[in-house]
């Protein structure tokens, strides 16, 4: 079942409207000037031009809502979300979906890592407990993507029937941008849940940045400054690559790598180039 609303996309020029009563008030004001009939053909004329001028402008358009929901989760298969969250995600979503109201509701799965692929098209016979795989990503798991997810579940949304994504994500992106796709589903009416998934790296060490100076004369000694932000105190060699080949950041010792002691939070390392 659907309804049909109409809807206007500027609603501010309705009150144009306000001249319709004006235009009765001005024929009213010629009733000595002209015949009841002319009166009344000339208000006519006047309040269909104002009438016609506020819907061009007001742009109004029949909308068709239908009285099922279509929810497309959009989930974070990347590798930066451990496969035991996965799973518990799945169950999370299995239990939710079993426990729906409506048995015409529609469930999609769409799953993004480096590329988003469609798990399961919302189709009414598409079963909840079946529907939700997100450690089944056949695609490369090195990067998140989470922009092509979402697009991906705008394309796939039926238009007879009310629309949600929900987004299953740790949040960590590295392609595209989010809050742009975001944007364009809520240009297109399309709301967006969240379903945080929170990761614990405490033993994780991030290469944040590298800085050089901008110019340097040809055989001029640079300072390479490097910093690394680590969730624990640990120690590691730094390598460093240009052009593909390494970098001896230690020429003392046979290797071309760097031992380094990282504390917690940010470590700036200077080496001379």
């Amino acid at each position: 079942m659907s309804t049909q609303l109409l809807r206007f996309e500027h609603p501010g020029w309705l009150a144009l409207l306000v001249l319709v009563p004006i235009a009765w008030w001005l024929a009213r004001r010629a009733a000595g000037t002209m015949s009841a009939t002319r009166r009344w053909c000339v208000f006519a004329l006047r309040a269909v031009v104002i009438a016609l001028v506020t819907a061009a402008l007001a742009e109004p358009s029949w909308v068709r809502r239908g009285q099922h929901l279509t929810v497309v989760v959009v989930a974070d298969a990347s590798r930066s979300v451990p496969r035991t969250m996965r799973l518990e995600a799945e169950e999370f979503l299995r239990l939710a979906a079993e426990a729906r109201e409506r048995p015409e509701d529609r469930l999609a799965v769409v799953t993004t890592a480096r590329d988003a692929e469609v798990a399961a098209l919302p189709e009414p016979s598409t079963v909840p407990s079946r529907a939700f795989s997100i450690t089944g990503h056949a695609g490369a798991d090195d990067a998140t993507n989470l922009a092509e997810g979402i697009a991906m579940a705008l394309a796939i949304l039926p238009s007879e029937s009310a629309s949600r994504i929900l987004l299953v994500s740790d949040g960590n992106e590295t392609a595209e941008s989010v809050l742009k796709a975001a944007e364009l589903a809520r240009a297109n009416g399309v709301a967006i849940d969240v379903l945080p998934l929170r990761v614990r790296a405490d033993g994780e060490v991030v290469f944040e940045e590298l800085r050089v100076p901008t110019r340097a004369r040809r055989g001029q000694t640079v300072d390479l400054r490097m910093f690394l932000r680590s969730g624990r105190a640990t120690t590691g060699r730094l390598s460093l690559l240009h052009d593909d080949r390494r970098i001896d950041l230690d020429p003392g010792s046979p290797s071309d790598s760097m031992t380094i002691t990282l504390e917690p939070g940010v470590n700036a390392f200077s080496v001379p180039l």
